[in-house]
């Protein structure tokens, strides 16, 4: 077999550069294998604090934020009613009517009767 044309040293180039391309592609292969690795890894990391973390945390805000609204709503509702009150309360005939209610006052002349529930002994 030796004495073949052209296999000399170039059969023995060959064989060289073919394991050379195989060394090659056994580097390219994990490399490629680490790449999708690395990115399964950021894949599962991005996942875990989605479901894990930020999920309960986006229902506890959520929850956070109704409790707020209804306050919020309750709030304004009795804003309003002060308000009113504020605008009553600069009325006279109103704060003399107030006065008679709640502190049995009379106006000058006036006899004040009160009687007794059949309620309280």
């Amino acid at each position: 077999m030796r004495g073949m044309a052209g296999e000399g040293k170039r059969g023995h180039a060959n064989v060289i550069r073919l394991t050379g391309r195989r060394k090659g592609r056994r580097w390219r292969l994990p490399r490629l294998k680490l790449r999708y690795l690395f990115l399964l890894c950021v894949l599962a990391w991005a996942g875990y604090t989605a479901v894990f973390v930020q999920w309960p945390r986006m229902k506890t805000l959520t929850a956070e934020e109704k409790q707020v609204v209804a306050r919020l709503q309750q709030v304004r509702s009795k804003n309003v009613a002060l308000k009113e009150q504020v605008r009553l309360l600069q009325q006279d005939t109103y704060v003399a009517d107030l006065a008679r209610k709640e502190f049995h006052m009379a106006k000058p002349g006036e006899i004040l009767f009160t009687t007794q529930n059949s309620a309280t002994p």
